[in-house]
């Protein structure tokens, strides 16, 4: 059902978007974002951040909404020491995500911005490790992956920046607002760019 009106709403954009063309505001622009991870799993927050990233296109709905769709990997990291050894585990999780801010006032040269994501989460990578906390020799590694089928909703706060006439720099923050399988809680620093001028 999620999906189902998730779909609905990125159809509903792409006509909003089209029908802007007559009033100016339909320039797409592609965007990449870096990624610090973090996460908690029932309540227990990760000890490692992990590096992600999201790829994909934005375009403008009016002049206070912007809607985006793209590829997004994200996870978080944990690390537990005792009796000489370290246990290592690190999640990266990958999806494909619909998300759509609002432009809430100018600070300076930065606009102020906040919206909803929602990811449908299609793959879960693992590595898990035990190593001598001393010479560093490694007793055990694995590492797999597995699909999955459940979604992320999220919340979105951040500050764009113009570059040049055609881009922007964005920093923000993101964190989960429902839990994956029901135990997951992603939060997620960001800093991205975007281009116009590629398209």
């Amino acid at each position: 059902m999620k999906k189902a009106i998730c779909l609905a709403l990125i159809m509903l954009s792409f006509t909003y978007a089209q029908d802007g063309e007559a009033y100016g505001f339909s320039e797409g622009s592609a965007y990449g974002s870096l990624l610090s991870m973090g996460g908690s799993a029932d309540g227990d927050s990760a000890d490692e951040r992990e590096m992600g990233f999201n790829l994909g296109y934005q375009f403008p709905l009016n002049e206070k909404w912007t809607a985006g769709i793209g590829y997004t990997k994200r996870g978080f990291g944990y690390e537990d020491e005792y009796d000489g050894q370290i246990d290592k585990l690190s999640y990266d999780i990958s999806g494909f995500e619909f998300w759509a801010k609002y432009h809430l006032t100018q600070m300076g040269n930065a606009n102020l911005w906040i919206g909803p994501s929602f990811a449908m989460l299609t793959n879960a990578e693992y590595e898990a490790s035990v190593t001598d906390s001393e010479d560093g020799y490694v007793y055990g590694q694995v590492s797999g992956d597995a699909d999955i089928d459940d979604n992320d909703l999220s919340i979105m706060l951040g500050l764009s920046f113009p570059v040049g006439n055609r881009s922007e720099l964005n920093l923000g923050y993101q964190r989960s607002i429902t839990k994956v399988d029901d135990i997951l809680i992603f939060n997620q620093l960001i800093i991205g760019f975007s281009m116009s001028s590629l398209f």
